[in-house]
């Protein structure tokens, strides 16, 4: 009869991870730089924010030796090479649709005789859907099934699922969001109509951190490239060293504010502050001061 073992004893497989060149994204998905291999990535993401220009530019971007799929369920895939151009691929940059694998079994039979290293479903629901066609379920009886097939698939194989995911008119996963929480990491994409910026976020990532990158269109060979907050920040939007400088403190003090001593921190910090802002006009001096002040409270009050 098997039994528990000690955490100690526990065989844990190192994983490698696949690279996509851009310094920015690699270092944001992962601890290790880059998708671990086994892994499984819901990307949605609002109109105009690219998801189809970023799934073919993550197949490009594989090593030339790494083979990859691109199933085209939402349109055929003559739309989708024509609406991405501008990404020029090469042999083992691959794109099949429902007119290749009229089955979703067929797909998955595919999948397993040529082990991709990434495969891409466009998308999620329309997979179902044509599930749907051989079982007789509703589609959304079906979101499980689609993403334990690719589950089981992954984790045999060490290969990567890119799985598109549709957002309803509200901005939330059509059809049964709990389903999303069954893959390793869940992307968005945001193009906001309002600043004209685009950005990607993750709020859960086995793989390491969650944040927030922004990202832009671009007119060279990398077609898109990749800025971490700070970066978008100082490049993009121009914010100067006493404005950065100052946002940081406003978040430095946020995260003492369950502190039980931070009410009488407060107190004592405000007409201190309001001093030194009407001290000077000089902002340099301001920020300078304000840090000493900080500083010295926080050992008062916080240490």
């Amino acid at each position: 009869m098997r039994k528990p073992i000690p955490y100690n004893k526990v065989k844990i497989v190192d994983r490698d991870t696949v690279k996509f060149g851009d310094p920015v994204f690699d270092a944001f998905i992962s601890e290790k730089g880059g998708i671990e291999l086994a892994t499984m990535i819901a990307l949605s993401g609002t109109s105009g924010a690219g998801k189809t220009t970023l799934c073919k530019k993550w197949q490009k971007d594989l090593s030339e030796d790494e083979v990859s799929v691109f199933y085209a369920l939402e349109s055929l895939k003559s739309s989708v090479a024509r609406q991405t151009s501008r990404i020029k691929t090469s042999n083992t940059e691959l794109i099949c649709d429902e007119e290749d694998f009229p089955k979703w079994s067929e797909f998955m039979d595919y999948l397993y005789e040529d082990e991709p290293t990434m495969v891409i479903i466009d998308s999620l629901q329309h997979a179902a859907t044509l599930l749907s066609k051989d079982n007789g379920k509703h589609k959304y009886q079906n979101y499980k099934e689609i993403i334990k097939d690719l589950y089981t698939w992954k984790d045999k194989t060490q290969g990567i699922v890119i799985l598109i995911c549709q957002l309803n008119a509200e901005g939330k996963m059509e059809g049964p969001a709990s389903t999303i929480f069954d893959v390793d990491c869940p992307i968005k994409l945001t193009a906001d109509p309002k600043t004209g910026e685009r950005y990607m976020t993750t709020e859960k990532n086995r793989m390491g951190p969650i944040g927030k990158l922004f990202y832009e269109f671009v007119n060279t060979e990398a077609c898109i490239k990749f800025y971490t907050v700070e970066q978008w920040e100082v490049e993009r939007k121009g914010v100067d060293l006493e404005e950065m400088i100052n946002s940081t403190i406003e978040k430095f003090l946020n995260a003492y504010s369950t502190h039980k001593n931070y009410e009488k921190f407060r107190a004592e910090f405000a007409p201190l502050y309001r001093r030194i802002y009407g001290s000077t006009n000089d902002p340099h001096t301001i920020t300078c001061k304000t840090i000493a002040l900080i500083q010295g409270l926080s050992k008062k009050y916080f240490r």
